[in-house]
């Protein structure tokens, strides 16, 4: 249950960063 409930907090976060980085990259690229 541990390594799951990590691997879940580690995905949430990284669609956290890519939720911020993803507008930065789409007005860049405009």
């Amino acid at each position: 249950m541990g390594s799951i409930s990590n691997g879940l907090e580690v995905i949430s976060q990284l669609v956290e960063l890519i939720l911020v980085i993803t507008p930065a990259i789409l007005t860049g690229s405009l």
